[in-house]
Parts: C-alpha cells; sequence; structure tokens
C-alpha cells in the first residue's frame, strides 16, 4: 500500500537531494513538522473552553430586561386610575408578551434581549439547544408569580362599583393608595414576598455551583453560557 502523499515532507526531501539540506538539518526539521502536527491535533481534539454566565452578566442582563418589561407596562399604569378594569382587559396581552419574551425569544434565539446583548445563551444542561420544554419550564414559576400578583392588585378595582371607584378618584393620590391597598386580597403580602424571595434566590444559587445555575436551571435541566468572556472577544 503506498504512503498517502505529503507535499511539506516530500518538499524537505527533495531540498535534501539537491544539496540544500543536510541529513541531520532535513531530520531536525521533520521531527519539528511532527511535533507542531501533533500539537494541532491534540488541540484539535481537546473539547472547546466552556465559560458559564456568572452573577454579573446575569444581572446586567436582568437591569436590560427590566427596561424592556418598564417600556411595556408603563404605558399602562398612566391609565389606571382613570380606567377601572384596564389591567383586566390587558391581562391577556400582557400574559402573552411575556410569554412571548421569556419563552419564545428563548426558545428561537437562546436568551432574553438583556440575554442576547450581554454574550449570554441558554442551553440545556447537556449543552444541546433548549427546546419548548425546558423554555416553558425555566419561566413557569416567574409567570405564575406574575399572574397571581397581577389578579391580587387588580383585585381591588375589579370588584368596585364606578360609583365607588369615581368616588375614590376625587381623594388625595396618598388617600387613594391608602384605600386601594386596605382593599388588596389577604394573601397579597405573601405573595409579594415569595416573589421577592423567588428574584433573589435565584441569583443566589449561582454561587452555590461551579456551572453558575440558578433555581430555573435546575427546573429546567438548563445552563446559561457566556458565549464572549472578558478577555475572550
Amino acid at each position: 500500500m503506498n504512503p498517502v502523499p505529503d507535499p511539506e515532507l516530500d518538499r524537505i526531501e527533495r531540498l535534501r537531494q539537491e544539496g540544500t539540506l543536510t541529513a541531520e538539518d532535513c531530520e531536525l526539521i521533520r521531527r519539528e513538522i511532527r511535533q507542531r502536527r501533533a500539537a494541532e491535533a491534540a488541540a484539535a481534539a481537546r473539547p472547546p473552553e466552556i465559560h458559564y454566565g456568572g452573577f454579573l452578566s446575569r444581572f446586567v442582563a436582568q437591569l436590560i430586561d427590566t427596561a424592556v418589561y418598564l417600556t411595556w407596562f408603563i404605558p399602562q399604569f398612566s391609565y389606571d386610575s382613570q380606567h377601572r378594569l384596564l389591567s383586566l382587559w390587558l391581562l391577556p396581552a400582557n400574559f402573552l408578551f411575556l410569554l412571548g419574551y421569556n419563552v419564545a425569544l428563548v426558545r428561537w434565539r437562546g436568551g432574553t434581549l438583556g440575554k442576547l446583548l450581554t454574550g449570554l445563551r441558554v442551553c440545556r444542561a447537556d449543552l444541546a439547544p433548549l427546546g419548548w420544554r425546558e423554555a416553558l419550564l425555566r419561566e413557569t414559576p416567574s409567570q405564575l408569580l406574575w399572574l397571581i400578583l397581577t389578579l391580587g392588585s387588580g383585585w381591588p378595582f375589579w370588584n368596585l362599583t364606578d360609583a365607588a371607584y369615581a368616588a375614590l378618584q376625587h381623594l388625595p393620590p396618598a388617600e387613594f393608595h391608602r384605600r386601594v391597598i386596605a382593599l388588596l386580597p389577604f394573601w397579597y403580602g405573601a405573595a409579594q414576598l415569595l416573589s421577592f424571595l423567588w428574584g433573589w434566590s435565584e441569583l443566589a444559587v449561582l454561587f452555590t455551583n461551579v456551572r453558575r445555575r440558578g433555581l430555573q436551571d435546575f427546573l429546567a435541566g438548563t445552563v446559561v453560557l457566556n458565549i464572549h468572556p472578558p478577555g475572550r472577544q
């Protein structure tokens, strides 16, 4: 069986035959070529270095996402005091917006706008692309807490009569909010506390494991990668 031609080594051999290189120089060059190729093969066989999204990058991503949420929700807040049932009418649209932003965008592009801008990508724990199941599981607790808080905050307005709501409109802002808070359901405070604890514990758990997985990641079987780690751009 004829050996596979090697242009680089063949050129060295021709130079030796022509007398341009001595046999010792020729052997030295061959050895260097083999060592270089062995190093390149070892580097190619080595698995790529993996960087996981840490606290700072995920915190910045969350700030960007919060800005997106405020851009969507703040215009609605300005009309809440004028339209008693506005939050109820907008509930389906807001729910679909959050599903699209936090689930569909993560499924299709690997992250929310905040994660995409900070070089973070969500994938399965085995580094395979994210599926709908994982994308939905990641957001299930947050979506449920948002829904519960929205129902609770809208409860006072939905249960008032138009006349009672109109009477509240004539009160000073501080008294208006005091009356509304008094009408909140008894479980609203507990839901607020649970939402607060979920948000901060999600970040705190990052420090407890080397892959920087949060509660969402353990629930859905995902991991957040940093595809642009510092110093590697």
